[in-house]
């Protein structure tokens, strides 16, 4: 299953920070399944700041996952591009 890590993009670090409400909402549900689940980069905003995909296993399927994470990376193909902040 996939679905987004959070429920907001990004913020710069010259901006302020969201308020943290429901900021777990989308991995909350994994943790207390007990799910393995992994979060990936799968794309930048028109900011230059990181967008994330979290993608979610069945039990005891860690490798499955991970290599499905390995595969979304490459496809996605930000290699070393690093978010304008911190480069």
């Amino acid at each position: 299953m996939a679905s987004l890590t959070a429920n907001t993009v990004t913020f710069g670090l010259d901006s302020a920070a969201p308020l943290p409400v429901a900021a777990d909402i989308f991995t909350l549900a994994c943790n207390l399944a007990g799910l393995p689940g992994i979060s990936v980069p799968c794309g930048l905003t028109t900011d230059g700041l990181p967008i994330g995909a979290q993608l979610l296993g069945k039990p005891l399927d860690e490798a499955t996952l991970l290599r499905a994470g390995h595969v979304i990376e490459q496809a996605v193909g930000l290699g070393e591009k690093r978010p304008k902040a911190v480069s």
